[in-house]
């Protein structure tokens, strides 16, 4: 600390006075938020041993006092969890997987243009069916 104190003076004795000040209350004041950054950390610590190891001593009494097939159905449902979490990330991620689905909808798009043109088809002839005869017109399908 000493050597790094003699350093930054020496530093400090190559600046004009002005500016020498300002920087050292600069530095007393980078010091003061650390102290108190410090004393945040220190006092968060303690709140947290207060009252999280409490907290868990009792979670942790309440949960040996179960009886062992629900502690094993717990256990398997945050397996199948994180499972079913690991394949959904799993789904969305593969590149095999995205061209399937790319290949899908390209294909759902052949499909549904297909089908509108046969409807197209479809109801062009009903209506030069419709314009040929009235009485086939109102046999037609509406």
């Amino acid at each position: 600390l000493t050597e790094a104190r003699r350093a930054t003076d020496a530093v400090l004795a190559t600046l004009e006075p002005e500016t020498e000040a300002k920087t050292r209350e600069a530095l007393a004041a980078a010091g003061d938020v650390c102290a108190a950054a410090a004393a945040l950390a220190a006092a968060t610590w303690t709140l947290a041993r207060l009252v999280g190891v409490p907290t868990a001593t009792c979670a942790a009494r309440a949960v040996a006092r179960q009886p062992r097939e629900w502690l094993y159905a717990e256990a398997g449902l945050l397996l199948f969890l994180f499972a079913l979490y690991r394949f959904r990330r799993w789904v969305r991620t593969s590149p095999t997987l995205k061209r399937w689905a790319a290949s899908l909808r390209r294909l759902r798009g052949r499909v549904d243009a297909r089908r509108r043109s046969i409807k197209r088809a479809y109801r062009k002839t009903l209506d030069a069916v419709a314009e040929r005869s009235r009485a086939a017109a109102a046999a037609l399908p509406h």
